[in-house]
């Protein structure tokens, strides 16, 4: 095979007929080597061309065996000290060996760099390439930029495509689109919006602006200012949504918190999802902070118990273990498995006790029942009151009951008031009927 020399081509004219320049086939019937011109244009057939600095090495650079399309222009004092480049167009400096360059006004520092089309790219790092748009810097090593403007890739393997003013400085890491958006952990993702940042290993900051996510396998996925700031936590859209807990998870609302394992907040305002597993949907300002609770609506309410429950409602609590608390304003279930169902001010605080409706009544007894009315009392072990008022089951009781009246008093077990005002048994099984301050002496006695 033959080889042409810089002195050989500078040698030979263009003709302004087709003529065959050099023909290696006439001194070597195996080489095919031709230089063929046509007026102005020369023609390499079966060749190849080799362009060398002369000092018997790829990478040693001198600033020589360049091939320059162009006039070079160098207007910037640009240093070109590089060699076995290929450059194309004004202003560009190359200071290494097997760079690309093609564009204005680029600058490839490093071996085996590209900077292709646009202007005023800088690649710094070994094996960098930028492509397009303006401005832009690829300074480590396998870095890449594509597109938009003042983009910048400082991690290993890192890659910007598009947007404005985007930067990925982890390993790995990318940056698609928008504006302002940076990558900084290994292998890290942000893609589109403003200002969103993925600081830590294989984190997501995705579409929306000042979303954060600070630790490692986190992701945000739209909204404004929200944080996931725990491993694996998840923000979905919304404002000012934060994952701080173990795979907790913030879908939507305003100021959501999920600050433990597993928690879930999604929607309305100022919610907390602070217990293990905890749950709150919609509503304002509620915290569940037992294991497994939740809160669905409601405002300023809280589930403090594990597996408790508050659904709507003002200021409710739900404390004890499985309580669940049901509408109304400032009730509490505070036993376990206790449960109130609308109303004002009412407390189930025995176990398995019930309050339904009606204001300032308490079941205090185990598995005692409310149900309407005020100031009501079931004390007794299975006992119940149904409405009426300051109507009340002893605690030393069990299965006693007051339906309506008021100021009725079951002081033994079994028995039953029905109606009336300021009646009391105190025998066991015994019945007053409605009536006025009557009062059951002995048992299974009836009084109408």
């Amino acid at each position: 095979m033959t080889t042409l020399t810089l002195a050989a081509l500078a040698a030979l004219g263009a003709p302004a007929q087709a003529e065959v320049l050099y023909d290696a086939s006439q001194t070597n019937p195996a080489d095919t080597c031709k230089i063929v011109a046509v007026g102005n244009e020369v023609t390499f057939q079966g060749c190849n061309i080799n362009i060398n600095n002369g000092s018997w090495s790829t990478a040693s650079a001198n600033g020589l065996g360049n091939l320059i399309v162009g006039y070079n222009e160098n207007s910037n004092n640009a240093t070109r000290v590089g060699s076995h480049n290929v450059v194309v167009g004004p202003q560009h400096e190359y200071t290494s060996y097997g760079a690309v360059i093609s564009g204005h006004s680029h600058a490839v520092t490093e071996r085996y760099g590209v900077a292709l089309g646009g202007q005023g790219h800088l690649a710094s790092g070994a094996f960098a390439t930028v492509v397009g748009g303006y401005g832009s810097e690829a300074t480590q090593g396998y870095a890449s930029v594509f597109g938009g403007a003042s983009n910048e890739t400082s991690g290993r393997y890192a890659t910007v495509s598009g947007g404005l003013a985007n930067t990925a400085t982890g390993d790995y890491a990318a940056v698609v689109g928008g504006e302002g958006n940076r990558a900084e952990g290994q292998s890290a993702l942000a893609a589109g919006g403003t200002a969103n940042t993925a600081f830590a290993t294989a984190s997501v900051a995705s579409g929306g602006s000042d979303n954060q996510a600070l630790r490692s396998y986190t992701a945000i996925y739209g909204g404004s200012d929200g944080l996931a700031d725990a491993q694996y936590a998840v923000v979905v859209g919304g404002y000012g949504g934060q994952g701080l807990g173990f795979y907790g998870l913030v879908l939507g609302g305003y100021e959501d918190r999920a600050e433990s394992l597993y928690a879930v907040a999604m929607g309305g305002q100022g919610n907390v999802a602070s217990g293990d597993r905890s749950v709150v949907v919609g509503g304002r300002e509620s915290v569940a902070s037992g294991a497994r609770a939740s809160i669905l609506g409601g405002y300023n309410s809280d589930a403090t118990g594990n597996l408790a429950t508050v659904c709507g409602g003002y200021q409710n609590h739900a404390t004890g273990n499985h309580a669940v608390v049901s509408g109304g304003y400032q009730n509490t279930a505070s036993g376990l498995q206790a449960s109130v169902s609308g109303g004002n001010q009412n407390e189930a605080s025995g176990h398995f006790a019930h309050v339904s409706g009606g204001r300032f009544n308490d079941a205090t007894g185990e598995a005692a029942v409310v149900t309407g009315g005020r100031d009501n009392t079931a004390a007794g072990i299975n006992s119940a009151v149904l409405a009426g008022y300051l109507n009340s089951t002893d605690a030393a009781t069990s299965h006693g009951s007051v339906c309506g009246g008021q100021s009725n008093d079951v002081q033994a077990s079994y028995s039953t008031i029905l109606g009336g005002q300021g009646n009391t048994t105190l025998g066991y099984g015994s019945v007053v009927l409605g009536s006025t301050n009557l009062t059951t002496t002995m048992n299974h006695q009836i009084l109408p």
